[in-house]
């Protein structure tokens, strides 16, 4: 009779290898995916670390050049309400252009109304029929008591005919009180140009708002973007609370996740964003996880299959033990 004791061997060795073997092979296969997952996971990070740096670093950029051209702007109103205050009778805006006391090549229009809300001087022909601006909110606020530099959110111009933010000064009666206010429009469009100099081809996406949650500005800017209330989103809430700092998720202008930096102007009421498409961020990194992720499979599957032939040749061997033990007891 053929001895049994090899068949026990074999039912308690599947795949021609003993238990403990086949824990070893799967502890090594486990291990090559924790390693390669702990190994795409710190990728990620270093890559939104990096991304988070970058981001910083061009939200500061962005911040002082909207402060140096915002306040080249406001001195130029600081300026022209001192002429328009000191010689209300002689004062034009025409002399204050020859003069260059303005940077019309940075405005859509530089403007002067009179108490009522008339434009009675731009740097843009005036029609025969008189214009008024005393429904729009940068005229009010400055009529009712003067604060300063007021900047509005973008309106669709009467006179310029283009979607512009408003910079406006009020300019003191001699007695008192209200003479007019003046109005320096920039295109919210370009915004000084202020984000050319990221280039066409960088996919970071840069934006000025005001803290009342209003977009002023924005790179790749479409009008329906305009006249939108952000104030609620948690992005716009957290530049009112700190004075800069990051943030990952959606942007507030469109539902695209990104890499945001925010900082705020130290001498106006704005702020800047500058965000990173996490589909951009992450591109390179999402393709060195999945090669990753099948060097570990492949590294899985080549110790399974070597095990598979490792315990195939075991088996011949035992099969082999086994009928020359078996043809040792038949003689």
């Amino acid at each position: 009779m053929i001895p049994t004791a090899p068949i026990a061997i074999r039912a308690a060795r599947p795949g021609g290898l003993p238990l403990f073997a086949w824990a070893f092979v799967g502890l090594l296969v486990v291990a090559a995916w924790a390693i390669a997952a702990l190994l795409a996971e710190n990728d990620k990070n270093a890559t939104r670390t990096q991304a988070e740096s970058d981001v910083q670093k061009l939200a500061l950029a962005l911040a002082e050049q909207t402060g140096n051209f915002v306040g080249k702007i406001d001195q130029a109103l600081r300026t022209a309400k001192f002429v328009f205050e000191r010689d209300p009778a002689g004062a034009t805006i025409a002399e204050l252009a020859l003069r260059r006391i303005f940077p019309a090549e940075d405005l859509v229009q530089f403007a002067v109304a009179d108490a009522d809300g008339i434009i009675r001087q731009s740097n843009l022909p005036l029609g025969p029929a008189p214009v008024s601006i005393r429904d729009r909110e940068h005229f009010a606020v400055q009529i009712e008591r003067d604060v300063g530099l007021f900047v509005s959110k973008p309106v669709f111009g009467r006179v310029s005919g283009r979607w512009s933010i408003q910079l406006t000064r009020r300019v003191d009666a001699t007695g008192g009180g209200p003479a007019g206010v003046l109005v320096a429009s920039v295109d919210a469009f370009t915004f000084g140009r202020l984000f050319r100099a990221l280039g066409d081809d960088n996919p970071a996406i840069t934006a000025i708002f005001g803290y009342d949650g209003f977009l002023r500005s924005r790179s790749r800017l479409v009008s329906e973007m305009l006249g939108t209330d952000h104030g609620a989103h948690p992005l716009v809430q957290a530049a009112r609370r700190n004075a800069a700092g990051t943030r990952q998720g959606p942007s507030p202008a469109s539902s695209n996740r990104s890499i945001h930096a925010y900082r705020g102007l130290t001498e106006f009421p704005l702020f800047v964003v500058v965000g990173l498409p996490e589909s951009e961020v992450y591109a390179d990194q999402r393709f060195r996880a999945v090669l990753l992720h099948t060097t570990a499979a492949c590294f899985g599957l080549l110790i399974v299959g070597f095990a598979l032939v490792l315990g195939g040749q075991l088996r011949r061997l035992e099969r082999a033990r086994a009928r020359a033990a078996a043809a040792s007891g038949a003689e």
